[in-house]
Parts: C-alpha cells; structure tokens; sequence
C-alpha cells in the first residue's frame, strides 16, 4: 500500500471509530440493554458497587419494556436489576467494556441474558433454578418477622442449601469463569459453611478470582456474630448529598446507631421515640446515626425531610443485600446498636429502655 493510500485508510478508521462511539456502537463502561415482556411497571432499579465511588442506585425509566443501564466499573462488581416491588430480577458480574442484553419474560431470574460469557453463563444457571431462587428470595425477605418460627427456619434452611449445591456443582463445571467467583459469593460463602467455600474458591482458576472478591467472600466466611464487646466492621455508606462516609463515629463520639426503612412501621415509629431522645443528649457527648436498608434514596430522603431528622443520617441502598447487614447479622427492624468512640460494641438489638439505661450508664 503507497504512504498516501495508507494515510487516507487509517484516516478513515479514526472517522468510522468517532462515528461509532457517538453512536453507541462502541461505547465505554457497562452498557445494558432490556427488551423485556410481561412488566407493567415504569421503572426499574440499578443497583452496583463501584469500587472507587461506592454504592450506587440508579433508576431506570421502562418504556414498551425497553430500558438502557449504563453503569461504570473498571473491576468486576455486582449488578442487581430490580424491580418496583424490590425483587431481583436478575443479578450480573460485570465490568467496563460489558456490552449485555436482557430480554424475555420479565420474572424473577427467568429473562435471557446475552453479550458477555460470563453473564451469559449466569443468565444459564438463574434461567435453570428460577423458581428455587425467587422461592429463596421470599424467604429472606420474611426474616426479620418469622426468625423463630421452626417450620420457617427450616424451610429457609433446606432452600439455602438446595441453591448452594446447585452453586457448587456450577462452579466444579466453569472454574475458570467469574461467574463461579460471584455464585459462591452470592450462595455458598458464609460462615456455616466455610470449609466448602474454601474448597470451592481454591478450584476457580486464580487467574480468574478477583482479588477484591477473594477477600470478601474469605470475610464472610470467617465473621462471627457481632455481639458486645466486638467491633463494628469497617463500613463504607452514603448521605442524602449522596456522599459517602466511611464509620458510624464521623466524630469520634459514642453512638447510637439506629438501622431501620421506610417501609418498616415500628422503624417509624421509633424514629418518633429517637427524636425526644435526642432533645436530652448532652451536646458533644453522644451523637446519633441512622443507616436506612432502603433502595428507592429518593423516598428515603423524603422522609428525612418530612420528619426534619436533626441527627446524621445514611443509607445502604443494597438493603437487606447489604454485607453490612449480612455481617451485622441484623434480623428485624428496627435495630438499635450502641457503640463506644472506637466502635466497640457496648449493646445490640437494644429496646429503647435498654438503651436509655445503657445511656444513663455511659453519662453518669
């Protein structure tokens, strides 16, 4: 090829690449694509982890059933499509450069997922126990009212375990995939159960275990119970600014630490109770934070407003998904936690004259 020729072809492949990228035929970060049938809904939730801006939801506007997420992630993070009413449509392991389509019915766990191996491979194993795992998901989110109940129990038990060996058996078959690393974070790390995560995390090809990951699922298997005398994990969270913060002791005080949600009446309620509460707390002496387990932020901060919270306020918008909560092992709403300055936990699950003697206790 003559200079000239060469020239004028490499000119045309930069237009054709600035072409493409301004109309979306080449794009960067995370691109999703829905067509989805049977939604009535107009929105949908986005919800991923990136690992240098922290939790993020997004709320997807749904048109015909068609909707566009883009999200942003140099690493592998999760990715949690929802929909109106908080179930999981499907969950996905993505990363900048991931180009995926979703389409067919629009259930739990049963739309088609396409355009990256990794994906489409979790799309296969959802597709396969749609039913097992929308039945899981129901369970959990009875907890916090059926805990004690042994038939309950039971039922969640025997669930958790019958998804966990179908997990396990994926990740014998693809252990080169990520789709492994994220099943066995998602259904098979916990501490009941450690030895065979362990196993299981060991086979995956090391090449394809994210070191990030890695750590986390070597977390949850190795937490305790967090009861008093232990320290609060080290939690990243967000305030209605949308910033994030990185403790539950920004000032470095004793605190009460107040989970609760917006859909929750006791949590309501109680919020009533913490406000009277916190007309008597000496100034610079205790202070007060509430950490809300709720997806929809825009309701979230609605209520702040309408309530008028004087005390510091954040949210975990992954809410019952939250690691926070997973590892806090927090079963009902609300939960009221009290912590020294060093996060040292003085009292859990506390009712609030439990709490209020713990004060007196703490002021004298």
């Amino acid at each position: 090829m003559k200079p000239r020729t060469t020239y004028i072809a490499l000119s045309a492949a930069v237009m054709l690449a600035a072409i493409s990228c301004k109309h979306g035929i080449l794009q960067s970060g995370i691109n999703i694509k829905g067509d989805i049938t049977g939604y009535g809904g107009k929105t949908l939730y986005a919800l991923y982890e990136n690992p240098e801006k922290g939790i993020i939801t997004d709320t997807i506007a749904v048109k015909s059933g068609k909707f566009t997420i883009k999200a942003e992630s140099e690493q592998e993070t999760p990715l949690y499509i929802t929909d109106e009413n908080r179930r999981t449509i499907t969950a996905l392991f993505v990363k900048d450069g991931d180009n995926i389509t979703i389409s067919g019915e629009c259930a739990p766990y049963k739309v088609t997922v396409e355009g990256s191996p990794t994906n489409t491979l979790l799309g296969e194993f959802y597709n396969k126990n749609a039913t097992m795992l929308a039945k899981l998901d129901s369970l959990r989110n009875l907890y916090a009212t059926r805990r004690n109940d042994p038939d309950y129990k039971s039922l969640l038990a025997e669930t958790t375990d019958s998804i966990s060996r179908q997990a396990g058996i994926f990740v014998k078959d693809n252990p080169t995939s990520p789709a492994s690393v994220f099943l066995t974070y998602r259904y098979i790390s916990r501490y009941d159960n450690r030895d065979e995560t362990r196993k299981l995390i060991e086979s995956i090809a090391p090449t394809t275990r994210p070191e990030r990951f890695t750590a986390k699922i070597e977390r949850y298997v190795s937490i305790q119970r967090y009861d008093k005398g232990k320290v609060m994990p080290y939690t990243q969270l967000h305030t209605p600014n949308d910033s994030s913060i990185y403790s539950y002791t920004r000032k470095n005080l004793p605190t009460i630490v107040y989970f609760w949600s917006i859909n929750d009446t006791a949590s309501l309620r109680g919020l009533d109770t913490l406000r009277t509460l916190y007309n008597t707390l000496p100034e610079k002496k205790i202070q007060i934070h509430s950490i809300s387990l709720d997806i929809n932020k825009n309701a979230w901060k609605r209520v702040i407003r309408e309530k008028k919270l004087p005390w510091d306020q954040s949210i975990l918008p992954e809410g019952w998904c939250s690691q926070t909560a997973y590892t806090l092992n927090i079963s009902r709403l609300p939960s009221i936690f009290f912590i020294e300055r060093n996060s040292t936990i003085i009292g859990r699950d506390l009712q609030m004259d439990s709490l209020r003697i713990l004060l007196d206790e703490k002021l004298k």
